[in-house]
């Protein structure tokens, strides 16, 4: 259990760093602990850092296809949830897939409206403001946009 810890802290650690590759080898072996102990909290932590990182590096298919790895292993955390849903949506509005951006997006906004986890609120109509902004919606994007603000300054996020 502490190998994994400390794998994922170097990780940390080398992205901290911006060196990212170390940070990737780090992650992987760090994975690789996890599932030999089936942790799966901390599957879904590893796998998010790696989509964080291919996200940073411009690598928006690993980052989506590791967004949705983390996702896989949440359990029973909503505010994780909602986070990893939003990640996603802005991974998806990179790819210009803006079905998938929205949908998750608007999954964030259910689960944390139906659990009480305000993280994300903010961030998710932004995203559906970007998703009509590229779509030449204006009208639709810029309601999106301030409903945003308003959410992201009243929850302070």
């Amino acid at each position: 259990k502490w190998l994994m810890y400390t794998y994922g802290a170097m990780a940390n650690a080398f992205s901290g760093q911006n060196r990212n590759d170390s940070a990737n080898v780090f992650l992987l072996k760090a994975i690789y602990q996890a599932e030999q102990l089936r942790n799966n909290k901390m599957l879904a932590v590893y796998f998010k850092s790696l989509s964080g990182i291919q996200l940073q590096l411009g690598n928006y298919e690993k980052a989506a296809a590791y967004g949705r790895k983390a996702i896989e292993f949440i359990e029973d955390d909503n505010r994780a949830l909602t986070i990893s849903l939003a990640n996603l949506g802005n991974i998806y509005s990179k790819l210009y897939d803006f079905r998938n951006a929205d949908l998750m997006a608007d999954s964030s906004l259910r689960v944390g409206k139906r659990t009480n986890v305000t993280n994300s609120i903010g961030r998710n109509y932004v995203t559906l403001g970007y998703s009509r902004f590229k779509q030449k919606k204006y009208t639709e994007a810029l309601k999106y946009y301030k409903t945003g603000l308003e959410y992201a300054l009243r929850y302070k996020n």
